[in-house]
This record gives C-alpha cells, structure tokens and sequence, in this order.
C-alpha cells in the first residue's frame, strides 16, 4: 500500500478571499481524485504557524477537528521556529487533542533540544518534524530510542537551509544505527528552492548519508 501525507497551512491562503473551509475542501478533492488515479491512500494534516497569533493556530486546530472524519488526520505546528516557541501555541494543541487528532510539531530544526522538548512534553506531540538537533541531547534521543518516537527528517531542506553543513554532517545515519524511528520527508512548500522528487533524492542522501540500502529502506 502506497500511502501520501500533505500538510499545509490554510491560512496561507485566504489573502485573495478564500474561505479557510473552501481551501480545504480543494485539497481534500484533489487528494481524492489522486487516489482513485494513482492507487495512492491520502490524508491530510493542518498546519498552525508559530510566526502567527495563537489564536489563528486555535482557529486552524478547529479547523482541523471540523474536517477529522474527512481526510484530515493530525494538526501541525510549522514556520520559522527560533524565536517562536510553540508554548503560546498550547490551546491549538489541547483543541486538537480533545477532538481526538494526531499531532505533530516541526521542532529541533533552527532552534536547539530544548525546542523539542517543548514540542514533547508540553505540546504532547506524537511526532516531531526534523529533530536536526537532537544529537545535542543524549539524554532526549534515548528517550527517542526508548519509546521509538517518529522523527520526519528532511536532509536536503537542512543541507540547502544551512541546519547542517552537508549530508555527511547529518546525524540522520547516526539516529538509524542507534534504532531510532525516522522516516525521510519531502518538503516541498518552496517546490524550486527544496524541490525534486523523492525517488530522485534517495540516492542523493544514501550516499551522503553513508547509509546502506537497509538503512534507506527502513526511512522510506
């Protein structure tokens, strides 16, 4: 079974008059008409953003409860993360939680394990989003370890975003060896600038990575 997860920010979309509802509701058709073209399972995840007032990440967090039992699956905390703690963010997050949605935070990436910790123990993620800097914190990544943990790790948009110097400095590998829980992800909100297909990034990784094709198989 082939299985595709979009998230994306309605909000980022309204400026021109688009109601948050009808931005949905298009996603959510043209995730349908992949899947009946494409063989494909979808779902969808909503993003709040941390650069925005809490209350627009609590109206995207009913948003996203509004639409559970129609294709969206979790609530997301994305944007610029120094700086922006997701703290403030915390009714969005208990909104989500209380209707029974997953939840995710993109933390570790441009701030430090504290970010994650934050996204962990205070937001109640079940996931985290980059984790780049988790190495820092020995402690934390066998918590990770322990209680395998998902890390969605995206190597090319930290290579090209200046997280890490290169592949070879990612410690994507070293979470694999150590039996973490990590998948590779696309990002693709800035198609020309992160870009490319994932298909033609694993390559690209496994050899800066230094990971075997076992390695690669257990993150794809």
């Amino acid at each position: 079974m082939r299985y595709l997860e979009v998230r994306f920010a309605p909000i980022l979309h309204t400026e021109e008059g688009l109601a948050l509802e009808r931005v949905v509701d298009v996603v959510l058709e043209a995730l349908r008409e992949a899947e009946r073209n494409l063989d494909l399972e979808t779902a969808l995840i909503i993003c709040g953003l941390r650069d925005r007032y809490e209350s627009a990440s609590l109206r995207q967090a009913e948003l996203a409860a509004a639409y559970r039992n129609r294709g969206v699956v979790a609530f997301d905390l994305a944007g610029g993360e120094a700086g922006n703690p997701p703290k403030p963010h915390l009714p969005a997050f208990h909104h989500a939680r209380n209707h029974l949605l997953n939840l995710t935070v993109h933390a570790g990436e441009s701030w430090g394990p504290d970010s994650i910790r934050q996204a962990l123990f205070a937001c109640d993620a079940h996931r985290i989003g980059h984790g780049t800097s988790l190495y820092r914190d020995p402690n934390l990544k066998q918590y990770f370890a322990d209680h395998q943990i998902p890390l969605e790790v995206c190597p090319t948009s930290n290579v090209q975003t200046g997280v890490v110097d290169s592949y070879e400095g990612h410690p994507l590998a070293e979470y694999v060896r150590e039996g973490m829980l990590a998948g590779l992800l696309l990002i693709g909100v800035l198609g020309q600038y992160i870009g490319g297909k994932l298909s033609d990034r694993i390559p690209v990784e496994r050899g800066g990575l230094g990971a075997h094709d076992g390695q690669v198989a257990a993150v794809t």
